[in-house]
């Protein structure tokens, strides 16, 4: 798959500990693929793999191409804006094009209707310290989605939104998707956001790669029992999606 993202042993050690186990999968563009698995599984070890932030031990290509942080949209957890920015200057960085004191009035334009597209356009001229946490979240979404990358890497992008901003900005994701061709592969800790959200689930436990496929495939009582050491009831909701109801934790899972 050339015009993919491929994993190939990927594998990281730090101390005797192993962060990253022979991931090994291929990825196709035109979908939102959901990395999930239980905390400390090495999700956001991964994607930092993926943009080369931290070095490992096999191959990575994306389109036959080492990916890296100039080449793909990455947006990191906990990723917040220090600088005294407005809104507008915030999604302005995230121009493809060198930008000077003056910028192009299309360039203002194009950002204008990202900002717009999350339904922030009344925020443009606020600071970005003066944002809640889930707006400063989707500012910095609109961001990346202004260079209008072909690779999309999201660590928990939503975590800090409500139900309904989380569906708003995977309905802009998937739209983004439709009319780019683009893979997204974003890190998502709740199960039945990732199953209604994906086109694909990447399961990590362990630092290994548990399960990869459909999301039927992977959200089976089988597979999140070992994953996560719960028994959960599994619905399937009015769209065909299935649903994790948690009922109970197993005692010394890890």
């Amino acid at each position: 798959m050339r015009h993919g993202l491929q994993l190939s042993s990927v594998s990281l050690r730090r101390g005797t500990a192993e962060i990253l186990k022979d991931v090994t999968t291929e990825l196709a563009p035109g979908q939102i693929v959901g990395l999930i698995g239980p905390n400390g599984a090495g999700k956001s070890t991964l994607l930092n793999a993926i943009v080369g932030l931290t070095a490992c031990r096999g191959e990575i290509r994306w389109k036959a191409k080492r990916p890296n942080l100039e080449s793909v949209g990455y947006m990191p957890q906990n990723c917040q804006v220090r600088a005294q920015l407005s809104v507008l200057e915030t999604v302005l960085l995230g121009s493809p094009s060198r930008l000077g004191w003056m910028v192009p009035t299309q360039i203002v334009a194009d950002a204008c209707a990202v900002l717009a597209r999350f339904g922030l356009a009344d925020l443009c001229h606020r600071g970005m310290a003066t944002l809640s946490g889930g707006q400063q979240q989707m500012v910095l979404l609109a961001q990346r989605l202004m260079r209008r990358p072909d690779l999309l890497l999201l660590d928990e992008a939503t975590s800090a939104l409500d139900i309904r901003h989380q569906m708003q900005v995977f309905a802009i994701l998937r739209d983004y998707v439709a009319e780019t061709g683009a893979l997204v592969l974003v890190a998502i800790h709740d199960l039945n956001l990732a199953s209604n959200a994906s086109d694909k689930l990447m399961l990590l436990k362990a630092g290994r790669l548990s399960a990869c496929g459909p999301v039927d495939e992977v959200i089976t009582p089988e597979v999140i029992e070992n994953a996560y050491g719960i028994n959960a009831e599994f619905i399937t909701s009015p769209a065909g999606r299935r649903c994790v109801l948690p009922i109970q934790a197993h005692h010394g899972h890890s």
